[in-house]
């Protein structure tokens, strides 16, 4: 059993209803679809990457 959810999805308890389950959290989905290009499409690389992922927080930070 995982310790938490993968990043990209959220975990939902069991109700006595439905099943203990993962959803899709779409805001972090995007980005490992962002992570997914850029490595597969673009050749960037692991630290390129990371680069790119620091100057987006940074930007969203300060808006």
């Amino acid at each position: 059993m995982l310790g938490g959810a993968p990043y990209g999805y959220r975990y939902i308890r069991k109700t006595p209803e439905t099943p203990a389950r993962y959803e899709i959290d779409a805001a972090e989905a995007a980005v490992v679809r962002l992570i997914f290009d850029k490595y597969t499409v673009e050749d960037l690389s692991i630290g390129a990457i990371a680069r790119l992922l620091r100057e987006r927080a940074g930007r969203h930070a300060s808006a």
